[in-house]
């Protein structure tokens, strides 16, 4: 399997050395970034025009983690929506709620999965969950999705895996962010039925703190 850059507003095969037909003896290519997921309708049905067949992977973590490993990400590098210090936007309430809005639209998984299931053949559409996705079940599963032997496949260690940070998020915004998620970790319980046990103990955290909306 063989990564190839995708730019939006250019078509993959005519970027140089990225050329499907270049891609030597790998049967599948493919990029990922989290920014995908941001994509408007627009935006997805470009990428499915790539080639005649292209297929889409859409990877879910528990939504309150994926939000705590972003702002452990800026704060590792000393970064903020204001291009300062994660540590002392943390002070500042209006800033760090700002930053949070922001970095929230990651984790509401049902507005991503609401546009793709608009545009994108569900037959050419793969969820699965960050927890468990590196299970032999799920990594056959994914095998089947891609149309490749399973017996092929070595996995790696893992790739920019979060380092330990010593940012909090101040239990303001954090109770607000929770609150934010309830939405989304509802959405999902319903649209899959093997929710991680992960994501069910960020539930009941959730249901035993109601907070206040984000302001």
């Amino acid at each position: 399997m063989a990564r190839v850059p995708y730019r939006k507003g250019r078509n993959t095969l005519t970027i140089p050395g990225c050329s499907f037909f270049g891609r030597g003896t790998e049967s599948v290519i493919g990029e990922i970034t989290p920014a995908y997921a941001l994509l408007d309708k627009s935006g997805l049905i470009e990428m499915s025009g790539l080639h005649s067949d292209v297929r889409f992977i859409y990877i879910l973590r528990d939504p309150l983690d994926r939000f705590r490993s972003a702002m452990s990400y800026f704060s590792s590098r000393g970064a903020s929506a204001s291009g300062g210090n994660m540590g002392k936007l943390a002070e500042t309430s209006s800033a760090a709620s700002e930053w949070a809005k922001n970095h929230l639209r990651h984790s509401q998984y049902e507005k991503t999965i609401n546009v793709i299931d608009s545009v994108i053949d569900p037959a050419k559409v793969h969820y699965c969950f960050f927890e468990t996705m590196r299970r032999k079940s799920e990594i056959e599963k994914v095998c089947e999705f891609l149309s490749v032997d399973p017996t092929s496949i070595t996995l790696p260690g893992k790739v920019n895996a979060s380092k330990p940070s010593n940012a909090s998020i101040p239990d303001q915004i954090l109770n607000n962010i929770r609150r934010e998620l309830a939405a989304t970790y509802k959405f999902c319980s319903e649209k899959f039925k093997d929710i991680p046990d992960e994501w069910q103990d960020s539930m009941n955290k959730l249901q035993s703190r109601p907070a206040a909306a984000m302001q």
